[in-house]
């Protein structure tokens, strides 16, 4: 199901699972492409991921009414890169965070890049 960035921000507090099935932590906040608003990375706050904030991609995600399942198992989430608590996010960390859940960065105009969260 594809949700808009309104209904994902709509999942605020919702619990997230692992592909594995396990609990990882809640919804904290969505982050969107700053040129095109879509939204691209799910804030996972305090959870069983040892009270990191990371993110995980919008894309493979399945929402449910009660519940997010992420397309990665907990140990990958885990060893995600942790973001601080900027509004945006580099396109370094960005670049760092395609690596690691094994997805293609996409090509960018040079000066584009960053990702802006939305509460």
């Amino acid at each position: 199901m594809t949700m808009t960035i309104h209904q994902l921000l709509e999942l605020g507090g919702t619990p997230v699972y692992s592909s594995d099935g396990e609990e990882i932590g809640k919804v904290e906040e969505i982050f969107a492409d700053r040129e095109t608003a879509l939204p691209e990375w799910i804030g996972i706050g305090a959870g069983s991921v040892e009270n990191k904030r990371v993110l995980v991609p919008v894309a493979g995600t399945r929402f449910d009414e009660d519940a997010v399942t992420v397309g990665y198992a907990k140990d990958r989430v885990k060893d995600a890169p942790e973001i601080d608590s900027d509004d945006e996010i580099s396109e370094w960390i960005e670049q760092e965070l395609f690596a690691h859940y094994g997805l293609r960065y996409p090509a960018r105009v040079e000066g584009d890049g960053d990702t802006s969260r939305s509460h």
